[in-house]
């Protein structure tokens, strides 16, 4: 449906992660152009405003990883973090694109923060 209005990149976010995983699946196969996707993390909103983690940090962010890893096999361009991640995540989804072997990933990746 959007693809006649000729978007620069259409990303899908703030899901859980397993979703995301199909969604982004399923988008590469009807779009050719750039794709991204920004799950939600595993915190959830706190009382007082802020974030509540129920898992240890370093534990969220492998979890988190573990879904970007198989997000790859689709060649997106854009990735991120959505509601409940941290500056944390960003960083290793940094470095896992820094890892990718140079044609493994479209040379237009971007990670944004």
């Amino acid at each position: 449906a959007l693809v006649p209005y000729k978007p620069d990149a259409i990303l899908v976010n703030c899901s859980q992660g397993a979703h995301i995983s199909r969604a982004i699946q399923k988008l590469r196969q009807c779009f050719k152009g750039r794709i991204g996707a920004y799950a939600a993390g595993l915190g959830s909103p706190a009382k007082d405003g802020g974030w509540k983690f129920p898992l240890r940090e370093e534990e969220a962010v492998s979890r988190y990883l573990s879904e970007v890893k198989q997000w790859l096999r689709f060649s997106p361009t854009i990735i991120g973090g959505c509601c409940g991640t941290t500056p944390r995540v960003i960083c290793a989804i940094s470095g896992i694109m820094k890892k990718c072997q140079r044609g493994a990933i479209d040379d237009r990746m971007a990670v944004f923060c």
